[in-house]
């Protein structure tokens, strides 16, 4: 089986690939009139400015929280009552 000899992080993003094609493809078939006409043009490019996009805010998110987390005074966290 392809899927469980992948790791597993590798399944995140193509999961989000074939969701966003679902979902773009379900959008353009809603919208798909007799005035409005818009193609789905799918490109490599697309998909690695989103994947490059998603990776890029998940790591700044990361960074932020860490960085935040560090800062905490964990006693005086502990300490504190409700």
């Amino acid at each position: 089986m392809l899927v469980a000899s992948c790791h597993p992080h590798a399944a995140g993003p193509a999961l989000g690939i074939v969701i966003g094609i679902g979902l773009a493809t379900a959008i353009m078939q809603m919208i798909d009139t007799e005035l409005v006409r818009l193609p789905l043009i799918l490109t490599q490019a697309n998909f690695t400015f989103a994947v490059l996009i998603v990776t890029l805010a998940a790591t700044l998110s990361a960074l932020w929280v860490s960085r935040r987390l560090r800062q905490l005074d964990l006693v005086g966290v502990l300490k504190a009552r409700d």
